[in-house]
């Protein structure tokens, strides 16, 4: 009787192991499929507007706040373009989804560039991150190579790398002048004149004379009744 008896002491040991272990397992698989259906899946909430994007994060059993606004090139202004934590994850019910919104592509303030040269506008342009467009020359009562207009005008708002098109004076026609006689005076009074009239310096040879003192107009180019173009230079002899 004794071996029997210890032979069911020992088949209800194990009996008994054998429930324990089933419980614990049982208990852990419980756990763990509690802890699973605790957990929801973040959506993605890119490219919808705030309202939207709130909406969805309630309905998945989440929160939602904007946690900055920032510019983008692909999503229009409004719409949510980064979330944490990211779309696709898995977390606990109940946390917020923090987000940024995009302010749409960046937008650079054209520079004013009218007055300048080809070149310093050119440097303006791509300082500030846009590029130099189409430029169109044309004859102008300003200086040559001077932007005359632009477009998009100075102060309007572009996205980065936009050009900007000029309208450059190639400078006006030149006016003709009829030709003074100026032989017979003093030569710096001639180059006054000259100058009040708008024509450049004259340029200056000297030449011995027995019937004037040192300074005074000898002979010119062009002669006297010539044409005169506004950017040509008179050449003046000067006695010394």
């Amino acid at each position: 009787m004794a071996p029997s008896r210890g032979r069911s002491i020992l088949a209800w040991t194990g009996f008994g192991c054998g429930l324990l272990i089933a419980a614990g397992a049982g208990a852990w698989f419980a756990l763990v499929y509690t802890a699973r259906t605790n957990e929801v899946r973040v959506p993605d909430l890119t490219g919808l507007s705030e309202s939207d994007a709130a909406a969805a994060a309630r309905t998945a059993g989440l929160g939602f706040a904007l946690s900055d606004e920032r510019p983008d090139e692909t999503v229009p202004e409004g719409g949510i373009t980064q979330q944490q934590p990211p779309a696709g994850s898995v977390t606990r019910p109940g946390r917020t989804i923090r987000a940024s919104r995009s302010l749409g592509p960046a937008r650079i303030i054209v520079p004013d560039v009218a007055g300048r040269s080809t070149g310093e506008a050119r440097t303006l342009i791509e300082q500030e991150g846009l590029t130099l467009g189409s430029v169109t020359a044309v004859r102008w009562t300003t200086q040559d190579d001077r932007v005359i207009s632009q477009h998009p005008a100075a102060g309007a708002r572009r996205q980065s790398g936009a050009p900007v098109n000029l309208l450059v004076s190639r400078g006006g026609r030149d006016r003709v002048y009829v030709t003074p006689d100026l032989s017979g005076r003093r030569a710096d009074d001639v180059a006054a004149f000259l100058e009040g009239a708008g024509l450049r310096p004259p340029i200056l040879r000297s030449a011995p004379s027995r019937e004037y003192p040192p300074g005074y107009v000898l002979a010119q180019t062009p002669a006297p009744g010539d044409a005169l173009r506004q950017r040509q230079s008179i050449t003046l002899t000067v006695s010394q």
